[in-house]
């Protein structure tokens, strides 16, 4: 046998055995409970689907998946914990859009949100709702209401339920848009925002429609658009703030998977299709829409694309707008 045949039967060998290898790994994860991070404290827009997610991959692995809660920073604590994970499909995490923007604004992060992370899914997109102090700002359009608070500089304060979360971000965006001056107000989670929007210390909001839609439908204060360029399904009648005054604005937050790098490939290719799968039930559609999130089945590049977009926008304006996490 000459030399070349020799080589041809090692390619061969090297092949079969890389199959081998591989095929294994992907039928029979998981093997044991999977360890979920997700980067808030329980009871908010994405704890809720992340455990609505982790009881739907329960069910189809036979594996539970345990819902680990690491609030702090803008997905900071999460993001730390899971790259310090062993690299073995058995620890996942949820991120948000803020994974793009943190780098840019904090210094000194102990990972690299490019280097150490393994793109799994995407899993949803969520819009936020402008709503105001009804009592403080007599307006009916989001356009009035910068109109006014661009006559008062200063007058007025919005608050964020979380910095460079959605609501933090769109603030920053509007007030750039319309010339405004609105002083930033950071809270540790939206209940206390909505509490202090109600009460009257604060008379901007931008959050999630979950959280605020009772104050809404009980009049205690009033929406005046969602942030993304299509209205949101679960609320028609509420236009989007490109309707009412600033043309082409569009920023949501997403929700996304991640492992930690060097995961097997045939893992990563089964979480995904095994998500993708759950995410495009019409029942988790219909939750989904109910907690103000929208479906986004998707793969590794598709979450990809969706970070890039949003780190070279913010790697754009950052600056510009001196966008801080407090």
């Amino acid at each position: 046998m000459n030399k070349k045949s020799v080589n041809v039967l090692f390619s061969a060998a090297a092949l079969m055995l890389t199959a081998f290898a591989v095929s294994p790994a992907r039928a029979d994860f998981p093997e044991r409970p999977v360890r979920f991070i997700v980067p808030a404290t329980a009871g908010g827009t994405a704890d809720i689907l992340a455990r609505l997610l982790a009881q739907k991959l329960g069910d189809v692995w036979g594996k539970p998946l345990i819902v680990d809660n690491k609030p702090g920073g803008p997905g900071v604590v999460a993001d730390e914990t899971l790259a310090r994970s062993k690299p073995d499909g058995y620890t996942m995490g949820l991120a948000t859009s803020s994974r793009a923007i943190a780098p840019l604004v904090l210094k000194g992060l102990s990972y690299d949100v490019k280097k150490d992370f393994a793109a799994v899914a995407t899993v949803a997109t969520s819009p936020g709702l402008l709503v105001v102090n009804s009592s403080a700002l007599d307006v009916k359009t989001a356009k009035e209401a910068f109109d006014l608070a661009k006559a008062s500089p200063n007058k007025y304060n919005y608050a964020s339920p979380v910095a460079l979360t959605n609501g933090h971000r769109s603030m920053e965006l509007l007030k750039r848009a319309s010339g405004a001056q609105i002083q930033h107000v950071p809270y540790r989670g939206g209940a206390q925002a909505v509490t202090d929007l109600v009460g009257g210390q604060v008379q901007f909001l931008v959050i999630s429609i979950p959280t605020i839609i009772g104050q809404v439908k009980a009049g205690k204060v009033r929406a005046l658009g969602v942030t993304t360029l299509q209205r949101f399904e679960g609320m028609p009648d509420v236009p989007t703030l490109a309707e009412t005054g600033f043309p082409g604005f569009e920023s949501q937050e997403w929700y996304g998977i991640y492992m930690p790098v060097g995961v097997p490939a045939a893992i990563i290719d089964k979480v995904a299709a095994d998500v993708q799968r759950i995410l495009r039930s019409p029942d988790v559609r219909e939750r989904f829409i109910a907690l103000g999130a929208v479906p986004a089945p998707g793969g590794p590049a598709d979450l990809d694309r969706m970070f890039q977009k949003e780190s070279d926008l913010w790697t754009r304006l950052v600056g510009e707008i001196k966008l801080q996490a407090d």
